[in-house]
């Protein structure tokens, strides 16, 4: 999954202040599918091996860039979609991971904006305009996506446990 990481951080459509990447995407999938300390590592792992200078931040970057909070909010993301899965469970699976990918792109865009304000110094309206509105549609269409196909790989993996 770490490597799925990093080569949505390549894909990535350029803007004018941030690119559009598959990261959200990978990110949910993640937070969805694994296991809370298995989704933490693979997050931790590959903040450290960014900081450390390979290059496999969104664009082949690496390093702390104006940006770098969003990683940051990649596991703060992790702790929240872990608790809220104990806290908030419907009949419905579905409605459970879309619940569970808002509140962790919530998280994602709070530190995401708040690191962006401090790095760049602007105002947080201009942090918001920047950081999320260009994005939130895609982002929320992503989530969606994420609880879609996490739900479809947790009954390919499931399947293949029964057959072993």
């Amino acid at each position: 999954m770490l490597s799925l990481l990093v080569v949505s951080a390549y894909i990535a459509i350029p803007t004018a202040n941030i690119a559009f990447t598959l990261q959200i995407l990978i990110i949910m999938i993640i937070l969805l599918l694994l296991p809370f300390l298995d989704s933490l590592i693979i997050l931790i792992v590959y903040l450290v091996i960014g900081v450390i200078g390979l290059p496999v931040f969104s664009g082949g970057t690496s390093s702390i860039t104006p940006t770098f909070g969003f990683v940051i909010g990649f596991i703060i993301a992790t702790i929240f979609v872990f608790l809220f899965k104990k806290l908030i469970k419907t009949k419905k699976p579905l409605i459970n991971n879309i619940i569970y990918s808002i509140i962790a792109l919530i998280v994602i865009y709070c530190f995401g904006v708040l690191f962006f304000m401090f790095y760049m110094d602007v105002t947080f309206l201009s942090a918001i305009t920047i950081c999320v509105v260009p994005y939130i549609a895609f982002d929320i269409a992503k989530c969606i996506i994420a609880a879609i196909t996490s739900l479809k790989l947790e009954k390919i993996i499931s399947s293949d446990d029964d057959k072993e």
